[in-house]
Order: C-alpha cells, then sequence, then structure tokens
C-alpha cells in the first residue's frame, strides 16, 4: 500500500487548496411563498448574506460611536483649555 503523506507534504498541499463558494444569485422577493420549490436556497443564502453585512455594519457603526465619543472628549477638552487661557488672559489684563 502507498505510504501516507508526511505532515510537511500535508501543509504545502494547504497551501495551495482554495476551496471557494460558488457565487449564488441573490433573490429578494416580498413574498417568500413566490419563490419556486426548487429555488428557496437562494432566498435563504441572500438573507444569510444579508445578516452578515448587517452584523459588520452594527461592528462598523460601533466603532465609529466610540470614535465620535472620543473626539468629542477630546474637544470638550481643548475647549475648557481655551476658556481657561481666555480667562486667564482677561485677567492679566
Amino acid at each position: 500500500p502507498p505510504e501516507p503523506p508526511t505532515f510537511a507534504e500535508i501543509l504545502k498541499d494547504l497551501e495551495t487548496f482554495r476551496a471557494e463558494k460558488p457565487v449564488v444569485e441573490q433573490v429578494r422577493t416580498i413574498d417568500p411563498e413566490e419563490t419556486d420549490e426548487g429555488e428557496w436556497w437562494k432566498l435563504f443564502e441572500t438573507f444569510l448574506q444579508d445578516l452578515r453585512e448587517f452584523k459588520k455594519m452594527k461592528v462598523d457603526m460601533n466603532g465609529y460611536r466610540i470614535k465620535l465619543e472620543e473626539s468629542k472628549l477630546e474637544i470638550d477638552v481643548m475647549a475648557t483649555n481655551l476658556q481657561d487661557d481666555i480667562d486667564k488672559n482677561l485677567d492679566d489684563v
């Protein structure tokens, strides 16, 4: 019988292995009942893709919200410092 591949050979083969998911035609319909019986999976795949995109958007939006809050805090600190400088200069005059 042939010898099994070595670990190094398996790793080398993994570098060239590409599992590509076939492109699925996206189907959107208001009434899922209108979808053909054999085509229901296209509607389901579209739903799953939309769900992944919405989850990514939610993560992105949360990141933007955090950046916005950090920027607001930075602006508030700068505004306070400027007001303190203005008050100090007015007292000096």
